[in-house]
């Protein structure tokens, strides 16, 4: 009876999972483990995969078009010209895409037309938007005289006794975008008694666009804006447009300042956001913003005559009530 027991004994141990001693040949004994859970079939209760982060893609900007005039300005072929005035050495060009600027050359002993690009960039600089693009430009001996040859003899040959051209022959100088549909603000030779008049009156966007021009005009040195033809409105309502600005940044005689303090005198605000813009200028601003292509337009000098009209300017604005904005 002793061998059957022992057989049935041992199957109820191991029904009931007794561990027999360990086999050498099984290895190190195992942790017992959880059954893993059977994989999700691919319907709807399966986990959806986890999708990649949004792309981030820049707003577009909108295009430059003061960048666009600048490169037309630079670059785009000359196919005409014609002399402006008989008083000054500057010409209306065409090119060919038959847009026009208006070109000043640097004259033998006289580069102020350099001028007109820091008026410009400065006034970039500061928010004002109606002083027309202006960049240097150089070009070949011959190029803006060939077309001038047949018509205008005279001036081909004064051109070139008085333009400085380089020792290759190039000429250098400011080229203006041209403005069309103008009318002038006040007659010729205006002066203070006009201006005062309309400062006098009700206020509007033109008188404040006036208000501008007169601090800008301070800041930036250029004495002869009312003297007749530097200042003009737009006949479609755009607003004023100031022009010729190769006298600006100079240091005043004591006649010129006295004219410009003036001026000055007249204003019946001072624009907040103008006034924030000139009291922000730093040196570097200034140096940074005229330079043309790299190349400095204005010298310590000149920086410094701006600073110290910088603080005539401020001083006065800071006593008038702010203008009304349109």
């Amino acid at each position: 009876m002793r061998g059957p027991a022992c057989l049935l004994s041992a199957l109820l141990l191991s029904a009931a999972g007794c561990n027999a001693p360990p086999d050498p040949n099984d290895g190190p004994p195992r942790s017992p483990t959880t059954p893993s859970s059977p994989a999700p079939s691919p319907g709807r209760d399966a986990p959806l995969p986890s999708l990649p982060p949004p792309v981030q893609t820049a707003a577009p900007t909108a295009p430059d078009p003061v960048a666009s005039i600048e490169a037309t300005l630079r670059t785009a072929k000359v196919v005409r010209t014609m002399p402006l005035s008989k008083r000054s050495w500057t010409l209306q060009v065409v090119f060919e895409n038959g847009t026009k600027a208006v070109f000043k050359p640097f004259l033998k002993g006289n580069a102020t037309a350099k001028y007109e690009v820091a008026y410009h960039r400065i006034a970039r600089l500061l928010r004002l938007s109606n002083v027309p693009v202006a960049v240097l430009r150089d070009f070949p001996p011959g190029r803006l005289t060939a077309s001038l040859s047949s018509r205008h003899p005279d001036v081909v040959a004064a051109y070139a006794e008085q333009v400085d051209a380089g020792p290759d022959g190039r000429v250098r100088g400011a080229l203006i975008a041209w403005m069309d549909n103008l009318e002038p603000v006040f007659p010729a030779g205006a002066g203070t008694g006009v201006l005062a008049d309309r400062f006098a009156g009700p206020p509007d966007r033109e008188q404040l666009d006036l208000v501008r021009t007169v601090m800008a005009d301070y800041l930036l040195g250029n004495w002869d804006r009312f003297s007749g033809g530097n200042l003009f409105r737009q006949k479609d309502g755009g607003g004023l447009v100031l022009l010729d600005h190769n006298g600006s940044f100079v240091t005043f005689s004591e006649k010129r300042q006295q004219k410009m303090d003036s001026y000055l005198g007249l204003l019946p605000c001072a624009p907040a956001d103008l006034v924030a813009r000139i009291r922000d200028l730093t040196e570097d601003d200034v140096r940074t913003a005229s330079a043309a292509d790299g190349t400095p337009i204005l010298g310590q000098r000149e920086i410094d005559a701006l600073f110290t009209r910088r603080a005539e300017l401020l001083r006065h604005c800071d006593v008038l009530p702010p203008c009304r904005v349109y």
